[in-house]
């Protein structure tokens, strides 16, 4: 099969990263792959270094998506699948097939994979035009599919739930013991931690989840936060956010970034995911792999992962007392925790297994 991941984004995070294992994991399955990227970026560099063919696609250009056909229209017209990573990708590629529609020849299957929370309406005539060439919309969970009918021209019974994956025994080979990883970051062997791992900017409710808990531990001092991740370095809005919050990072157990985060894991006791609309986060799956029991907001795709007197507890976002709340009822049902742990990891091996979902990927693929 003849594969075009297109997925030009400056940045390398989540997202970048989860289309990269995608479109590797397809290469090693036999299949032709190749990954459309932002040129210089770190998404193009990973995907060479492990031996995966390129294209460029500058997005600061107007007129990239015509130039891009005019270089690759041969190339486009041999294709099976088109997998699109972004809903910014839409308009190129309607631009794309219009254009060969006038000089005749095939044009592949679309899909467009929603990673991020659609809560924007986008369903007026020019947005019409232009989703009429996607032939799938992917998503990860019932509230996302409930979000893209409401928000998107397309219909119904063209969006599906795909579940995301996780890469289940190298993650799990990769962990390091409780001992190890504290020791790793520097933590002390004795102590309540409370971790988080994301991004730093408004949207991942940081500022909420700092607060929260320097309030939790002035009546529990044993209790201590641990938050790793940083701004996004090429967003001025995120760089300011995290210079407003220096002050309360001060107070707690801040790491910044550190590469391949999940392995520390089980430094933690608990994990607290502070989104604001969290389409789908991996590093909650990873957490709930590592066996700690987790606090999520009731919003985006969390539901999904963390089941209410199961595997967690869920709070209402951009609220400064929920999350306060929630990781109090956590501390008070300690006992709990353990079971908590066993259970979510449990569930993310029967139901996130990526080398069972990548596989049904390429079925979808194949079928219309």
């Amino acid at each position: 099969m003849n594969i075009l991941h297109f997925c030009p984004s400056q940045s390398f995070s989540g997202l970048e990263q989860y289309a990269l294992e995608m479109a590797l994991d397809q290469k090693a399955r036999g299949h032709n792959v190749t990954f459309g990227v932002y040129p210089g970026t770190t998404l193009e560099k990973k995907a060479l270094e492990a031996g995966l063919p390129t294209l460029a696609y500058n997005t600061d250009r107007f007129t990239e998506a015509f130039q891009f056909y005019k270089k690759h229209r041969s190339f486009i017209s041999a294709l099976d699948v088109i997998h699109l990573h972004s809903t910014q990708e839409v308009p190129r590629f309607f631009q794309m097939k219009t254009l060969q529609k006038i000089l005749g020849g095939k044009f592949p299957k679309i899909i467009l994979q929603c990673h991020l929370w659609i809560n924007h309406r986008k369903k007026d005539l020019l947005h019409r035009l232009f989703y009429s060439v996607v032939d799938q919309v992917w998503c990860s969970s019932t509230p996302a599919k409930k979000a893209l009918e409401d928000c998107l021209p397309v219909s119904p019974i063209k969006i599906i739930i795909v579940n995301y994956g996780r890469n289940i025994s190298k993650i799990e080979k990769d962990f390091l013991s409780k001992e190890e990883a504290r020791k790793a970051l520097g933590l002390p062997e004795k102590g309540l931690f409370l971790g988080c791992v994301s991004r730093i900017e408004k949207s991942k409710g940081i500022q909420e989840f700092l607060e929260a808990g320097l309030q939790l531990k002035k009546k529990y001092p044993e209790v201590e936060l641990v938050l790793i991740g940083g701004p996004s370095e090429n967003n001025s809005e995120a760089q300011g956010y995290f210079q407003n919050l220096q002050g309360k990072l001060n107070e707690i157990r801040f790491l910044g970034t550190i590469p391949h985060s999940n392995k520390y894991l089980k430094a933690f006791d608990a994990y607290v995911l502070p989104s604001y609309e969290e389409c789908f986060s991996l590093s909650l799956l990873d957490a709930q792999l590592a066996e700690l029991p987790v606090a999520g907001t009731n919003s985006g795709g969390t539901p999904e992962i963390v089941i209410e007197g199961k595997t967690g507890w869920l709070f209402e976002p951009q609220n400064p007392v929920a999350p306060l709340v929630a990781m109090d009822k956590a501390l008070r049902e300690k006992s709990m925790w353990i079971n908590y742990g066993r259970t979510a990891a449990q569930r993310v091996k029967k139901d996130f297994d990526q080398e069972k979902i990548f596989e049904d990927i390429l079925k979808r693929y194949a079928t219309h």
